[in-house]
């Protein structure tokens, strides 16, 4: 089983993908991007892909709901990762000797207070981070520096210059596994969540009407996260997560109530949680085609 995610060997994306497939014989493919990851889920070059979801620092990955959107995939199992990420470069170098920081804009950004605090330094983003990572290693230049987790830099032979530079003390993202079909999780599944993408009529009173019905059914919302629809300005579209499963009778019945209230309702999945100890293989999920 072959699974695509956004990023470099060693990254926690990578180590996402063992978690959530544990029992699994899987091959795992490191793309560039979103685009490239759910491009190669759609053409059956990946049977699942894993991405994040969201972050305790950084909030809601928006960006994700517009790939859910236009290939029509979905959630089916989440784990959460704490993750630390250290300042990395070449053998022998030293904080004082970092001119040049080169580091995709993910751990860029779970980092920023660490990284604006370092005069005369520039930080460069980078895309291609294990390309980037071996160009470090190759130059052996002691100016030169990136952001990573330690596994990654263990992977690419480079020197921990200062460790646990993020942010936030301890940093936890949520991953998800995407598929192309529909998976519901048996009854017996651990916190089974369930999350919808919806547009708002406009009218008055449109969001009070949703969260109305939410509550109607004794539906409690534990994520919420907006997004331009980027095809008219000044429209959003609006994810939003909650607890049990999609054939829940409470949840059939709100997502129907809802379509009353919504321009446009997409079930984006319904999936549980896979934590270290626990048995990602425990479960064979209903497909639903």
């Amino acid at each position: 089983m072959k699974i695509a995610f956004q990023g470099e060997r060693g990254s926690y994306a990578e180590a996402a993908a063992a978690r959530l497939f544990a029992n699994e014989d899987i091959a795992t493919l490191p793309l560039r991007s979103y685009r490239a990851v759910f491009d190669a889920l759609a053409d059956g070059e990946a049977e699942y892909a894993v991405v994040s979801l969201e972050n305790t620092y950084a909030g809601p990955n928006t960006p994700l709901f517009d790939h859910l959107r236009q290939h029509r995939c979905y959630l089916t199992r989440e784990t959460r990762l704490t993750e630390i990420y250290s300042l990395a470069g070449s053998k022998g170098a030293r904080l004082a000797d970092i001119r040049r920081i080169y580091a995709h804009p993910v751990p860029l950004a779970l980092c920023q207070d660490f990284l604006e605090r370092l005069r005369g330094v520039d930080i460069i983003t980078r895309f291609d981070a294990a390309a980037s990572d071996m160009q470090i290693l190759q130059r052996a230049d002691k100016a030169e520096a990136t952001v990573c987790s330690d596994y990654a830099a263990s992977i690419y032979g480079l020197h921990i210059i200062q460790r646990g530079i993020q942010s936030q003390a301890e940093s936890v993202t949520r991953y998800a596994a995407i598929g192309r079909e529909l998976e519901i999780p048996p009854k017996d599944a651990d916190e089974p969540q369930t999350m919808v993408l919806f547009e708002l009529k406009h009218v008055v009173g449109a969001m009070l009407n949703v969260l109305t019905v939410m509550k109607k059914h004794g539906i409690s919302i534990h994520l919420m996260g907006s997004r331009p629809t980027r095809v008219n300005k000044w429209e959003y579209m609006i994810a939003m997560e909650f607890p049990g499963r999609a054939t829940d009778k409470p949840i059939a019945a709100a997502l129907k109530e809802l379509k009353a209230h919504t321009t446009y309702l997409q079930l984006l999945g319904s999936y549980d949680r896979v934590d270290l100890g626990t048995n990602s293989g425990r479960f064979r999920p209903i497909r639903i085609k």
